[in-house]
């Protein structure tokens, strides 16, 4: 299976999806847990994306591009709604 090489660094966009997709909690410091107990350093996760191959990283920007457009959605709502979104959004914070 061909490797993706990311020469700028893992695009944040992918370690979203990986953190969302994998259940992953922010511990800080760069820490996550996942839904399994387990800690990985951030450092970790973009090494487990850098050994991705193609249909993986296609899979993960799906679940990114998925989760984007429902807070976008929301977002669209809240506004036209003249409401706060409780998470935050571009434009309405």
């Amino acid at each position: 299976m061909k490797q993706c090489n990311f020469p700028q660094g893992v695009p944040n966009e992918l370690l979203e999806a990986f953190l969302m997709d994998n259940e992953m909690e922010s511990k800080g410091n760069d820490f996550f847990e996942d839904a399994g107990g387990h800690i990985w350093h951030e450092s970790n996760i973009e090494e487990e994306i850098q050994n991705m191959g193609i249909l993986e990283i296609l899979d993960l920007q799906k679940v990114w591009n998925e989760q984007k457009d429902f807070f976008e959605e929301q977002t669209k709502w809240f506004i036209e709604n003249d409401l706060k979104h409780p998470l935050g959004a571009m434009n309405n914070e």
